[in-house]
């Protein structure tokens, strides 16, 4: 049996940098524990915005459920991408720069301090700007 549940509100929580606050937990709280009412066995992440409230998830969900998290795959997908694309070495590519972080919002300091939060030993060696598409 699968459950689906929407999470409206949590990619905003993410992005305002609010993944701390007892909103954050409040509103989680709203999702799982229904899903847990159920007996859930697996919880997952569905969303790129997800894994960054994850421990608050795993709160909620307690120790039987199994949360699926499937972002280091995707990073391990897209690094494969780019390093077959870079010994393709094609114009585009050449251009690419690996410690540069491009965001279409206006918030650099939420972006650098989730960076930071991934990566905290190298986030001062990266680029971080906005961008208008």
């Amino acid at each position: 049996k699968v459950l689906e549940q929407v999470g409206e509100g949590l990619v905003e929580l993410v992005e305002n940098g609010e993944t701390e606050t007892e909103k954050a937990r409040e509103i989680i709280g709203k999702y799982i524990v229904p899903m847990i009412g159920q007996n859930v066995d697996h919880i997952v992440l569905g969303c790129t915005h997800y894994p960054f409230l994850e421990h608050i998830i795993k709160e909620y969900a307690g120790d039987g459920v199994q949360i699926v998290n499937p972002a280091p795959a995707i990073a391990r997908r897209v690094d494969e991408v780019l390093r077959l694309r870079r010994s393709q070495r094609g114009p585009v590519m050449d251009t690419i720069d690996s410690n540069k972080f491009v965001t279409t919002g206006s918030n650099i300091a939420l972006l650098k301090k989730v960076v930071g939060d991934i990566a905290p030993e190298e986030v001062d060696t990266f680029v971080f700007e906005n961008t208008v598409i």
